[in-house]
């Protein structure tokens, strides 16, 4: 009987995974509340000047504060699609790039693993590409990490080492996460050196191509400080965001089953690795491009471990590292005798199945569709249409929405970029909420007219804040919808509160 690796079951296989990976990325949140829009009005400044702002600029608290944009391409990008394209533009393109990303190790799992193997690794990781579908400048270093796998790992023509260079030179303007094409290349480059030892025109190759890939990190506009961004970003980070933290701090916090999956996922397949390098030595069959390929998945998956953010690097380098392991794997004759050719054939169909079963669950669920956050625009329209005086303050999560929203004509107190502003002043930032002493020393010190909050915000300052400015004699709420707060000094001639009830 025809191996079940090749043929016609082949096809139906990648059709099926097709399917499964479009019921999870055909649902991208354009949020502009977070920090899109942000990113779109950066990318129309520096789209019209021709520069890359290196301060803050947007708001008025510390405007001349050195900032490092290490995804100014990204910015230019989205906001020449999102001119010509509305948010449907930006949404589509982060289809493009995910599917693509995880169909391409999908695909190299199915090609160069058995199709069962490939199957089971597909559908152990799947789950976990779900918790990062939102249009956001890392959707460019998804794919670009998995095509720099396919090519460092898998391609073996000559002109795909020297693309890579010019991949890593793109990287580095698009995402921060170019930090993983270095992970990529070094383990690259210990491969070579354990499978090419004695062939000295090799070991110039590749001591050229290396070179090529650290001189591509710095043609950048920050140059060596865009280079060491991934190494120095945290170096001034004063406030914690959710997608930073790490999943023994999340999961008691929040309890995200995702989050527990995740962790269970990196334990397991450290497990089997372990199994596979283990036996593997035993019998002198180590295959040095799967080890390889073991440490960028042990690298990204404690990654993910440390910062939720990075879970897809270590889904997108197991799919194809955990098919291969399992194909090698040396099991029992017991277990062996139940994998029959026609026993696997079977069971692919099942993994088949079980794979359709997600885009007839999401379907089910009204989950496959593009949807556009912007729940910051009726206060907004408020706050422009009634001419409420600034200087503002504002929470940070809301931040980025009014850079994008309110930018020349009015700066913000705070945006939601922890590493442009100096960390001390997120103390600062706290007392205001806190301490109502401290509050009406620095609204002075500012110049503070008016408030917009997105009262969501259940960091126990926050709370604290809303809750003494709703009893404060100074101020009054004059806007009130399901995302955000406005308030004004009292002479401020506005009489009655506006309360809207807006759509979720």
């Amino acid at each position: 009987m025809e191996s079940i690796k090749s043929g016609r079951i082949a096809y139906v296989a990648l059709i099926a995974v097709a399917l499964a990976l479009i019921s999870f990325v055909v649902r991208p949140n354009a949020e502009f509340n977070e920090d899109l829009g942000r990113h779109i009005k950066l990318g129309e400044i520096i789209s019209e000047t021709r520069a890359v702002p290196d301060t803050n600029l947007f708001t008025y608290t510390n405007q001349d504060f050195p900032f490092v944009n290490h995804h100014w391409l990204s910015e230019v990008i989205y906001f020449s699609l999102y001119a010509r394209f509305g948010a449907e533009g930006l949404e589509i393109l982060a289809i493009l790039l995910l599917f693509s990303a995880f169909f391409i190790v999908s695909f190299l799992a199915i090609k160069k693993s058995s199709l069962l193997p490939a199957l089971v690794s597909i559908l152990f990781f799947i789950p976990l590409i779900g918790d990062r579908i939102k249009v956001r400048p890392e959707t460019f270093g998804y794919f670009l990490f998995a095509l720099l796998i396919a090519l460092l790992f898998f391609k073996k023509t000559k002109w795909a080492l020297w693309t890579i260079p010019l991949l890593v030179l793109l990287w580095v303007n698009l995402h921060i996460t170019f930090a993983f094409a270095g992970i990529l290349i070094s383990t690259f480059l210990f491969r070579e050196y354990m499978t090419r030892k004695e062939e000295k025109k090799s070991a110039k190759k590749l001591f050229l191509f290396a070179g090529f890939c650290i001189i591509a990190l710095f043609v950048n506009p920050n140059g060596w400080k865009g280079a060491l961004a991934p190494l120095s970003i945290f170096e001034n980070y004063g406030y914690r965001i959710v997608e930073n933290q790490n999943l023994f701090f999340l999961i008691p916090r929040l309890f995200n089953w995702i989050h527990i999956y995740d962790l269970v996922a990196v334990g397991i397949f450290f497990v089997f690795f372990l199994w596979w390098y283990i036996d593997s030595r035993k019998h002198n069959t180590t295959d040095w491009n799967i080890f390889s390929l073991g440490l960028v998945t042990l690298i990204s998956g404690m990654g993910g471990i440390a910062m939720v953010k990075n879970i897809p690097f270590f889904v997108l380098s197991g799919i194809p590292t955990l098919a291969l392991i399992l194909r090698d794997i040396r099991v029992g004759e017991k277990i062996k005798k139940i994998f029959t050719e026609e026993n696997k054939t079977f069971f692919a169909f099942l993994c088949m199945i079980m794979l359709l079963w997600f885009p007839f669950l999401f379907l089910k669920a009204g989950k496959i569709r593009m949807k556009t956050y912007e729940s910051g625009k009726p206060a907004v329209d408020f706050f422009i249409r009634e001419n409420i005086p600034g200087n503002i303050f504002n929470n940070f999560d809301i931040g980025g929405y009014l850079d994008y929203r309110l930018y020349p004509t009015y700066k913000t107190f705070i945006d939601n970029r922890p590493e442009a502003f100096p960390k001390e002043f997120f103390d600062e930032y706290i007392s205001i909420q806190e301490n109502k002493e401290v509050r009406e020393i620095m609204f002075k010190k500012y110049n503070i007219q008016s408030i917009i909050f997105s009262h969501g915000d259940l960091t126990p300052w926050a709370q604290e804040f809303l809750g003494q400015m709703i009893r404060d004699k100074n101020w009054k709420a004059v806007y009130f919808d399901d995302y955000a707060v406005i308030f004004t000094k009292k002479e401020f001639p506005l009489k009655e509160i506006q309360i809207l009830s807006t759509p979720i």
